[in-house]
Formats: C-alpha cells, sequence, structure tokens
C-alpha cells in the first residue's frame, strides 16, 4: 500500500510541474498549433491587436533605391554603410539595395560618381557622410528628418530641388555647394550651417528657420539671392556668408552681437536694420551697397569699424535720446549730417 501511495504522489508532482512549466500538451489545431480554445485579443501583451511582433523592421527601413546611367551593378566600399547587403539588383536603370538591418549611416563616398540620377534616402538614416553623393546627376533629394548631420561635400553640383525636413541637427562645410538650386529652407530643428554649405549656387530666395544658431564664413557666398529671411535666433553670421549677392533689404538678428567682415559685401541693399544688442560692426560689412536707409536700434552706439559702410548710407535712423551720442562717436560721426531720429 505505501508502494502505491509513493507511486500517486510522484506522478501528481510530475503532472503539477508540466503544468507550472508549460509542458503540457493542450492540443493541436489542424496546423499543428496549441489549440486551447483561446483567441488572442489586444489585451494579451502583443502590438497591433494580438498579431505577434517578430521584431522585423520594415522594408523601407532596410533599403536603398536608386536610378543611374550605369550600365551594371553599382560596386560599393564595405565600410559605406553599417549594415551588410543581403541583396543587390539592378535592372533596366533600376537599383536596390537591401540591408540586414535598418541602414543608420550612409558612409563616406558610398554613392561618390556612380552617375546617380535619382535616390530615396531612408527614413532609418542617422548620417550622411563626407562626398556620400558626390559627382552624380541627382536631380533632387529629400533629407530625412532622423538624420543627425549631413556631411561634407555630400550633395556637390547636382541639385534643383532640396527639401530638408524637420529634425535634421546640422550641415556640414560645403555640403550643398554649386548646385543648382533656387529656393531653400532651412528647418529651425538644425543648429547651424557649415562654412560654404550654398556657395557658389543659383539660389533666389533663402528662409532660415527660427531655431538656428550659426551660419559660417561664405556659407551663402556668391549666389543669386534677392530675398532672405533671418530668424532672432541667429547668434553667429560668419565672414563672408552672404557676400556678393542681390539681397536688397536686411534685418540683422536681434541675437547677434557682433557682425564680421564683409558679411554683406557686394549685394545691392538699399534698407538695413541693426538691432538693440548690436556691439561692432566689422570693416567691410556692407561694403559696395548703396544703403538708402540705416537703422540702428541701438541705445548705445556700436563700435564701428572704418569702412564697415562703404559708400555711406544716405540716411541714418538712430534712437533719438541717442542721437547726439551717435553723432559724437566714433566713425559714426563721419556721417553725422545724415543722422535723423527714430
Amino acid at each position: 500500500m505505501k508502494r502505491i501511495k509513493y507511486l500517486l504522489l510522484t506522478c501528481a508532482a510530475a503532472v503539477t510541474f508540466a503544468a507550472c512549466s508549460g509542458e503540457l500538451n493542450p492540443g493541436m489545431d489542424d496546423n499543428g498549433k496549441p489549440d486551447n480554445g483561446e483567441t488572442s485579443g489586444p489585451d494579451d501583451g502583443k502590438p497591433d491587436g494580438g498579431k505577434p511582433d517578430d521584431g522585423n523592421p520594415s522594408p523601407e527601413e532596410c533599403c536603398i533605391e536608386y536610378t543611374t546611367l550605369a550600365e551594371e551593378i553599382l560596386v560599393f566600399e564595405k565600410e559605406a554603410f553599417d549594415s551588410p547587403v543581403a541583396s543587390h539588383t539592378f535592372e533596366g536603370g533600376h537599383g536596390k539595395i537591401v540591408f540586414e538591418s535598418p541602414v543608420s549611416e550612409i558612409g563616406k563616398r558610398a554613392f561618390r560618381s556612380k552617375r546617380l540620377t535619382a535616390v530615396t534616402i531612408p527614413e532609418s538614416v542617422r548620417t550622411i557622410g563626407e562626398r556620400a553623393f558626390d559627382d552624380n546627376s541627382i536631380d533632387e533629394v529629400v533629407i530625412p528628418g532622423n538624420v543627425s548631420i549631413v556631411g561634407p561635400s555630400s550633395f556637390c553640383g547636382q541639385l534643383s530641388s532640396l527639401t530638408i525636413r524637420s529634425g535634421v541637427d546640422s550641415i556640414a562645410d560645403y555640403a550643398f555647394t554649386k548646385n543648382l538650386l533656387k529656393e531653400v529652407f532651412i528647418p529651425g530643428s538644425v543648429r547651424g550651417i557649415g562654412e560654404q554649405a550654398f556657395d557658389d549656387s543659383l539660389l533666389e530666395k533663402v528662409t532660415v528657420g527660427d531655431g538656428v544658431k550659426y551660419i559660417r564664413y561664405g556659407a551663402f557666398q556668391n549666389c543669386s539671392i534677392g530675398e532672405l529671411v533671418l530668424p532672432d535666433s541667429v547668434e553667429e553670421i560668419g565672414k563672408f556668408a552672404f557676400a556678393d549677392n542681390g539681397i536688397a533689404s536686411v534685418d540683422i538678428p536681434a541675437g547677434l552681437k557682433v557682425l564680421e567682415n564683409s558679411v554683406f559685401k557686394n549685394n545691392a541693399l538699399v534698407s538695413v536694420t541693426l538691432p538693440e544688442g548690436i556691439e561692432r560692426v566689422c570693416i567691410f560689412s556692407f561694403y559696395g551697397n548703396r544703403i538708402a536707409e540705416l537703422k540702428c536700434k541701438s541705445a548705445v552706439p556700436p563700435v564701428l569699424e572704418e569702412r564697415a559702410f562703404d559708400p555711406l548710407p544716405k540716411r541714418v535712423l538712430v534712437p533719438a535720446a541717442s542721437l547726439d551720442t551717435y553723432k559724437a562717436a566714433p566713425v559714426w560721426k563721419t556721417f553725422a549730417d545724415r543722422m535723423q531720429a527714430l
């Protein structure tokens, strides 16, 4: 009898252990899958109304599509991407690269000189490397908002249309130099614009969004800009940033303390407004402009270097309470006879 009780207790323990460890077979359906008579619902801990999350990324995150004038499948540097290439197809001028995981970096020179005419950059991309798309014939491009940095010389001499999505963090030196762009909008998410980023282009209109902090040396030099919008968030504008354009009017941002050498040299300026916080206007800042009206809102005359205005403005408006101070200030007194109260 003791032996029978021992066997019964052993069997009961085995059943309990199997139930706790999930090894009991609840039965199989016609497809050989467990069938316990229950249906998964939205509260079963699985996303998308009970559909299991397999963790696989969307196809759009794992591929780059492009068109090219090249006649053969393109060859890329081994380090061009941060995910291994799973497949690479090419047919009729259209290529598709599929990666094992979402590609977050398009590396240095990845697509340089590939005779590309179009490319779609995945939303997963965080970095576009130096010269990544240099020396191609890409007509237009959209920079996704997840991109942290558009690298140096990444899109030189090709674009006629550029869309920079909100979220992009910075634009490096020479990123879009020598392009065919007529208009560009820089979203406020961009902290800064690098040296000569858009220089020697066909730009006619530039709008800089509120939030941009700096615009470096020659960023928009030697274009055809006639219309320029700058936000008060800008704290630094480098030398020659907007030199050699056709800008007719400009309000210097309120956040700017120093206007560097030759920033607006050789434009078509007839109207200029300097903000309250301006402290220094450097040599040649407005050289080569025939300014009809200069407004300076600062109660204290900013330091004005020789030939900052050459030729001199025809009319200068300053705060009424500071009129005499301006007329006696170094360099400002040179055109005291042209000064009037704001």
